[in-house]
């Protein structure tokens, strides 16, 4: 249910109410504001009949535009509520098969955004599994391509033999473990790296880039660090979890962990997803002007 906007343009209408079949769950969307630039499906607002996201695909006398305004309401309440973790549980765990959905939408072959890129995929995940139902703790790598895969697995000069863990997605277990003390020593001692399901850092292929596409190379890796971190934030805030990243680490302790020995790969970035819990030191205020004034916790 949407209603005239109060404290923005006269034209915008605010979401008050929202409504889900029993049993399902889905993004909150009170609080989003809808106008016809932003919202292209304007004449369903006004209409007398009721109209579903999930009618979209039945309803004939909706334009191509319209249908695609609908269906993109959810992906919108999603992006704009994305918030990042301050602390995590401890204790929580994240099914297996959620852990995977993650992991294939940072995969270069599944479209958007990754095909806006235009180089060859740099950044390869080495993974900190803490608690994962079906999936035993322990360190993980998951190359983001075949051909980068092939280069790091040359340049590891640890005695690791990996195993194969699942069908589909490359991801390889070097080693067994409870590998949460060793997420926070390379985080900085930061506890937040060991508190979550899992902790990654983002491993570039730093010569060849450079080599390649000269030193503005340098810029984009960060580019698709970036893009892997936003990624994992929408992953698991449509998860119903939360999302931090983590800009201080130790570089040549995680090259270690790896036994890398130059610079042709090197650690980018970390990141981690866990159970917030809410900081109670700290004030939340509205981020945008059609936000309610009471929201709700930012951290579940």
């Amino acid at each position: 249910m949407a209603v005239p906007a109060t404290e923005t343009n006269s034209n915008d209408l605010v979401v008050i109410a929202n409504w889900q079949a029993d049993g399902q769950t889905g993004i909150n969307l009170l609080g989003v504001t809808l106008n016809p630039d932003q919202f292209p499906a304007w004449r369903q607002v006004s209409a007398q009949s009721l109209l579903t996201i999930d009618d979209v695909t039945l309803e004939e006398d909706l334009s191509e535009l319209e249908r695609m305004g609908l269906e993109s309401t959810d992906a919108r309440a999603l992006a704009v509520r994305r918030r990042s973790g301050v602390a995590f549980d401890g204790y929580s765990s994240l099914e297996a098969s959620v852990f995977f959905s993650m992991l294939f939408r940072l995969m270069p072959e599944t479209g958007v955004p990754w095909n806006t890129l235009w180089w060859p995929p740099a950044i390869h995940l080495l993974l900190f599994v803490h608690r994962v139902t079906g999936l035993e703790p322990g360190l993980y790598l998951l190359p983001r391509s075949v051909a980068g895969g092939e280069r790091l697995s040359q340049a590891i000069g640890r005695d690791y033999r990996p195993e194969a863990v699942h069908d589909r997605l490359p991801l390889v277990r070097l080693g067994r473990g409870d590998c949460r003390s060793l997420a926070r020593r390379l985080s900085c001692d930061q506890d937040i790296a060991a508190d979550g399901f899992f902790a990654l850092g983002m491993i570039a292929e730093f010569d060849a880039s450079l080599s390649a596409r000269g030193h503005s190379a340098y810029r984009q890796l960060f580019w698709e660090s970036g893009l892997v971190g936003q990624m994992l934030y929408l992953e698991a805030e449509a998860a119903g979890v939360s999302g931090t990243g983590i800009g201080c680490f130790y570089d040549d302790a995680v090259h270690d962990v790896l036994g890398l020995k130059d610079h042709a790969f090197q650690s980018l970035y970390h990141f981690t997803v866990g159970r917030a819990v809410e900081d109670r030191r700290l004030t939340t205020s509205p981020g945008y002007i059609w936000e309610p004034l009471n929201p709700e916790p930012l951290n579940r």
